[in-house]
């Protein structure tokens, strides 16, 4: 599995990946915690359903959330999260 995106500047703020609700398939359950490895070091971390009303209260709804409070998140950067399961979970920042 190959999760691409570019850090907006709520995720960098708080320390988080918005994870699409289409993808996450590629992630354990949600609030099951596992470890993602990022520059050697194992950081545990867990997908978290924040519930949100930006739609309005009418249509509200859950975004997902990947904690990453370990790594230095900025806006404009692009990161990388390789893995499953049985490899486990790898996230690079590229270029």
């Amino acid at each position: 599995m190959q999760f691409k995106r570019k850090i907006g500047k709520e995720e960098a703020d708080g320390s988080f990946i918005f994870i699409m609700k289409d993808k996450l398939k590629n992630f354990p359950p949600e609030n099951e915690e596992f470890e993602l490895e990022f520059k050697g070091d194992k950081i545990k971390t867990m997908v978290e359903g924040v519930y949100c009303e930006c739609a309005g209260p009418e249509k509200p709804h859950y975004h997902y959330h990947l904690w990453v409070k370990d790594v230095p998140l900025k806006k404009g950067m692009n990161i990388l999260i390789n893995g499953d399961p049985k490899s486990g979970y790898k996230l690079y920042i590229r270029p």
